[in-house]
């Protein structure tokens, strides 16, 4: 595989990594934004809790895929270092 498909790989991970992550932090931050105003929230409990149950595998998966795509990108990088020329 050539270095500079590592690294569209890893750039592709990372995308796929920070929206995940992103739309947990968002699921995550309206059920924390409703507790902490309870008197103008429009969420129910029971939709509160839907939303906590997909914000953490999301946050947990978005951090994984960074993980995984920062990797991918630092391997392309080195390789095309590593070439013989």
């Amino acid at each position: 595989m050539e270095p500079e498909n590592f690294t569209f790989m890893g750039f592709v991970i990372l995308i796929a990594g920070f929206l995940s992550a992103g739309f947990g932090g968002l699921f995550f931050g309206q059920v924390y934004f409703c507790i902490l105003n309870s008197t103008t929230c429009s969420i129910a409990s029971a939709d509160a809790a839907t939303r906590i149950g997909y914000a953490i595998p999301l946050l947990i998966f978005g951090s994984f895929l960074i993980t995984t795509g920062a990797i991918f990108t630092a391997a392309g990088h080195i390789t095309e270092h590593l070439r013989p020329a």
